[in-house]
């Protein structure tokens, strides 16, 4: 996508120092003064970044479908913008509010700018796998002025696939998605464990918990075969099911091997493997758990218990405050086991895929 940077001298400095930090954190964009803004200036380009406009700019990026991104406080929000960013709102109650969005902690949150800036995302990993081009819908959210230029982005790109992962409180994307070709597929679950009263649990004697090697690959393919039973990929009727398993068995070689996840666990009993867990270190604070799986032969034993408490154990003394999983909605062995182990509901999100024939 082509983003422009419109800056205006009076506007509110905290927003104004937002916007300017984040035209240096975004790849491949544009900034330009609005006393120098043309409306031909402007067809160049899909998306604009500013603070608010004047009303009657507002009025020429909605007639264009060119996609207004905000950053300004959100109770002067409008219906000609598409999204607005206030880090200073603290409700719930608004997206793209609250702290985690403030610029200079993109890093250290879940936020990527760019992802929300470029609308859409190809998944190039994906695409190489499933033989057809995959895409993300990465701002998270739908207007009809998105709509339209993922559309040109679809077409111009011969995109096969759009993934969408949509909060399940922003009630105009998900009609709008209903509305136009997307087809529900999951329930996201992110559970999270705050660590800042943990306390050591896992003093088992008879347990091994320890970082696998590419020499356990073998093994852990052969644990992980029923893994993916719950993923929206296996309920999705497009997907061929063998490549859904291999789809997964090759995600846990990646984890192995640092290339998606960084790590992955294994756990021991009598130097054989009874589970693993991988994970990815979203910076010094924060860790995700990505995929856990329990030898069949060991189920119904405690095991996934063990491992979870092994796994919160290590991550304590790494230093790590917060943990998250995502499970699926269908998974309740999942939610159960995480809840367990001193989880709680952090946000739900609904999976939504758009199929282009």
């Amino acid at each position: 996508m082509h983003k422009l940077f419109i800056i205006q001298e009076d506007t509110n400095p905290i927003y104004r120092k937002e916007l300017e930090q984040a035209f240096l954190i975004t790849n491949a964009a544009e900034k330009i003064n609005i006393a120098n803004l043309t409306i031909e200036k402007l067809k160049k380009f899909d998306v604009v970044i500013s603070n608010q406009l004047p009303y009657q700019w507002r009025v020429i990026l909605n007639g264009l479908k060119i996609v207004s991104i905000v950053f300004d406080d959100i109770n002067i929000s409008d219906e000609t913008s598409d999204i607005f960013i206030d880090y200073l709102y603290k409700s719930k109650s608004k997206l793209f509010s609250g702290n985690n969005f403030k610029v200079s902690n993109h890093n250290k949150f879940d936020i990527q700018y760019d992802e929300i800036f470029n609308l859409i995302s190809l998944l190039e990993w994906d695409s190489k796998f499933w033989g057809f081009n995959v895409c993300l819908l990465s701002s998270r959210h739908l207007s009809q002025s998105i709509l339209y230029r993922i559309n040109n982005f679809i077409s111009k790109n011969q995109i096969r696939l759009v993934e969408y992962l949509c909060d399940c409180h922003d009630k105009r994307s998900v009609s709008l998605a209903e509305k136009n070709g997307f087809q529900f597929k999951d329930i996201r679950l992110t559970y999270e464990n705050k660590l800042s009263d943990y306390q050591k649990k896992s003093d088992y004697i008879d347990l091994k918990f320890s970082l696998a090697t590419e020499d356990h690959i073998p093994t852990l393919r052969i644990i992980s075969k029923d893994i993916y039973k719950d993923s929206r990929y296996y309920f999705d009727a497009n997907f061929e099911k063998n490549k859904v398993i291999e789809f997964y068995l090759l995600w846990i070689e990646k984890d192995i091997k640092g290339k998606f996840y960084d790590e992955c666990f294994i756990l021991e009993i009598d130097n054989e493997i009874v589970g693993f867990c991988t994970v990815k270190y979203q910076n010094d604070e924060l860790a995700y758990i990505g995929l856990v799986g329990v030898s069949t032969n060991h189920s119904g034993k405690g095991i996934g218990s063990k491992l979870m408490s092994c796994f919160i154990d290590e991550m304590f003394s790494r230093g790590i405050k917060k943990v998250r999983v995502v499970t699926q909605g269908r998974n309740y062995a999942a939610q159960r086991l995480y809840q367990k182990v001193g989880f709680v509901s952090h946000s739900t999100e609904l999976w939504y895929h758009k199929w282009n024939y």
